[in-house]
């Protein structure tokens, strides 16, 4: 081989020792990107899961204190109705007999 095909084989050779690893890079790179994209999904649907749940109790105890709301005017009701039946000298059984 004489010297300058020798040098040219040399060069080419290290261009494509060079193309290898960026190509290796490039691969790893990809790789990890996939990962990365990968964990982001999981962690997207995860945070939705939550959100949705966190919405759903939300939703359970606003309903819950509205039924609270209703108990507390009907128990107030009741008590408004014992006192006029007791200022006004009767007894309120007779009338929760009747119902």
């Amino acid at each position: 081989m004489k010297e300058t095909e020798a040098k040219a084989y040399i060069y080419l050779k290290s261009r494509l020792r060079q193309r290898q690893r960026l190509y290796d890079f490039a691969l790893t790179d990809y790789v990890c990107s996939s990962l990365v994209l990968s964990v982001l999904k999981h962690e997207n649907e995860a945070l939705s899961n939550a959100e949705k749940r966190a919405s759903d109790e939300v939703h359970s105890l606003s309903e819950r204190g509205q039924r609270l709301q209703a108990s507390l005017g009907t128990i107030q009701s009741a008590k408004e109705v014992r006192e006029i039946m007791g200022r006004s000298g009767q007894n309120l059984d007779w009338i929760l007999n009747e119902i």
